[in-house]
């Protein structure tokens, strides 16, 4: 059986709150509303309950919308917040947005709201699974960051999101400077084979091991044993990559020298 939807609905007026009501209920979906009118009631009911979704009305007699956003942005920041007001300006539903309002919703066209909760409820969803797996990505390489092995994640746009103490080490950026730069653009990494390749053998198999060179901060160049582990959320939709690299550099100049010297004997 589906969970009721938990709103915390700031509105004055109970026919305007019945409207909105009826209207996601209209859609198959089972609600548990919280009606409040006042900001001491608004604070009481954000630090009481734990809710799916707020939905305010931008001008109150004592209260304002922008107010209760941004007291829902401090408590309960994961939770999308949707205007559902009279008369809202362009100017002034912009401007909401800009501070961090999820959407807007005229009371005349309420036959917009059921898509645009339906809208904030996935992407409110999908910000708490990503979260969870990088949490998840960090506490695997927390593991390792002790070692000298070089530890960091990347999402699906190869936007590095944690870089840990030996990747530091190795090639010169601390975390700082690093997350948020694409990984392989500031390691200018040179691969074996097309990365179009090697990204297709993860999608299949999960997993990828090779060789690839990197360049460190100094302009110098460091041989790596790769490996690479698809991460993916609840519905196996792929959303980031756990990178673990190890220095062969001195290994392959062994191996360099080998092959000269036994050609050299060889001539």
């Amino acid at each position: 059986m589906k969970s009721p939807l938990r709103i915390l609905q700031l509105e004055d007026d109970p026919k305007d709150a019945e409207l909105v009501q009826e209207n996601l209920a209209s859609d198959g979906n089972t609600c548990e509303v919280t009606r409040v009118e006042t900001e001491a009631d608004f604070i009481a009911s954000l630090e009481r309950g734990r809710f799916d979704l707020i939905l305010a009305d931008y001008s109150l007699p004592s209260f304002d919308g922008v107010s209760a956003l941004k007291l829902a942005q401090q408590k309960c920041p994961d939770v999308p917040f949707i205007f559902v007001a009279g008369t809202l300006g362009e100017d002034v539903a912009i401007e909401a947005l800009k501070i961090g309002a999820t959407d807007y919703v005229s009371k005349t066209g309420l036959s917009r709201l059921v898509s645009s909760v339906k809208r904030a409820l996935r992407e409110a969803q999908e910000r708490q699974e990503l979260s969870r797996a990088e949490g998840a990505l960090r506490e695997q390489a927390n593991l390792l960051d002790l070692t000298h092995d070089t530890v960091y994640a990347r999402d699906m746009n190869a936007v590095i999101t944690y870089w840990n103490r030996g990747a530091e080490e190795r090639y010169g950026w601390s975390s700082k400077e690093a997350v948020g730069r694409v990984s392989h653009e500031l390691t200018q990494t040179s691969f074996p084979a097309p990365l179009s390749e090697i990204n297709a053998e993860l999608l299949k198999t999960g997993r990828w091991e090779g060789e690839l060179i990197h360049t460190r901060r100094d302009g110098t160049t460091v041989t790596v044993a790769s490996r690479w582990s698809l991460q993916r959320d609840e519905t196996q939709k792929p959303i980031a990559i756990l990178e673990t690299n190890n220095d062969i550099s001195d290994r392959k100049r062994g191996e360099a020298l080998f092959t000269g010297e036994k050609r050299l004997l060889e001539m």
